[in-house]
Formats: structure tokens, sequence, C-alpha cells
């Protein structure tokens, strides 16, 4: 590749590593890229989506689940293809500890977090999903609250419209949270569904 600064031209260098981003291969290529990092978790599971890899372990005995993820971030598999972990977007979470833990990630020290949102879910230690319902039903009353603003300039089908598309997608994302929910909980949402 060159850099051009108006009519002036670098020397060319070459790119061992890497994929310019926007390209119409770029994501095919990038599947193909990590299709081996996957053999990486013979002692843990993984959940992918895109360019994110979420490992987790499941064990009664706390130390091993540690042990068999730190065994993946200090694998030779990230350097030898030329990836390198962004730690400061590593987290961990361990549901039903009291205490709070620590793992490493290469060097770095990361501290267990007592929540953290997985692909738009707020996910935390004890599994009650309070945090997340309180997001949704926060996200819905506004839209609700601008929607009652419009409800004399707009036809009954286009409110429909709105309430299906804007309000009652909120509560059909991830349904499985609402299990979890205090008497309170499900008294807000009664009550912004209403």
């Amino acid at each position: 590749q060159r850099t051009k600064i108006n009519t002036s031209f670098s020397s060319w260098s070459k790119i061992l590593c890497g994929m310019p981003q926007g390209s119409v291969l770029g994501s095919k290529f990038f599947d193909v890229f990590i299709n081996d990092l996957f053999y990486l978790f013979l002692c843990t599971s993984v959940c992918n989506v895109a360019d994110d890899a979420i490992p987790y372990a499941c064990n009664i005995d706390l130390p091993t689940p540690l042990h068999n993820l730190e065994g993946i971030f200090s694998n030779i598999w990230f350097k030898a293809n030329y990836m390198k972990l962004n730690q400061i977007k590593c987290h961990f979470l361990i549901a039903g500890s009291t205490e709070q833990l620590w793992t490493k990630v290469g060097e770095q020290v990361i501290w267990e977090s007592s929540q953290e949102k997985l692909l738009g879910v707020h996910i935390d230690k004890e599994l009650k999903f309070n945090h997340h319902v309180l997001d949704i039903c926060k996200k819905a009353r506004s839209k609700v609250t601008a929607l009652a603003r419009l409800a004399r300039l707009v036809p009954f089908e286009k409110k429909r419209i709105l309430m299906n598309s804007f309000i009652e997608s909120q509560f059909s994302y991830c349904p499985l949270v609402w299990m979890f929910c205090s008497r309170e909980l499900n008294r807000k949402i009664n009550h912004i569904q209403e």
C-alpha cells in the first residue's frame, strides 16, 4: 500500500496482515482467517457473533473454568496470526459468586464485573436482569410519551405501526429475561404496556 496526499505519493509498503475496513470481501476473509480459532476452545465453549468471540465455561469447581479461560488468552494462536487481544474490552463475570475474583489476560489483571452488556442484554452476577428490564422500561416509556404527543396528529393505523415498531419491539427482544422479574418490575412493565 501507499499513501497519496495531493499529488505526492509515499513509497510502497508491504502489508503482511490486516484488511482495509469497508472492503467487499473483508468480512469473508475475516471469517476464513479466524476459522481455526475455535479449535482453541477445548475446555470451554464459545459464543461468536461477527468479530466478537465470547468464551464461557461452567463448572462447580470455580478454579477450573478460570484456569481454562486464562489458557485461551495465553495461547500462541494470537501471536502466530498477528492478533492482539484488546485487553480493555476483555471482561468476565461469574454468576452466583459472592466474592470478587480476577483473571489474567496476557499480563493484565482483569477484575470480575458485577454486570456486563452482551448483545444488548445486561447480564448481572445474580442473573436477575433488573438493570436490563429497567433500561428497556425507560426506553419504552420515553417512546410512549413521544407517541402520546403525536396522538392527535397521526391516524390510528399509523399509531399502531409506530407502537409495534418502536415500543413493543423493546419488549420482544430476548423475552427469557422477563421470567426473572420481581413483582415491582412486572408492575412497571404492565403500566407501560397499558
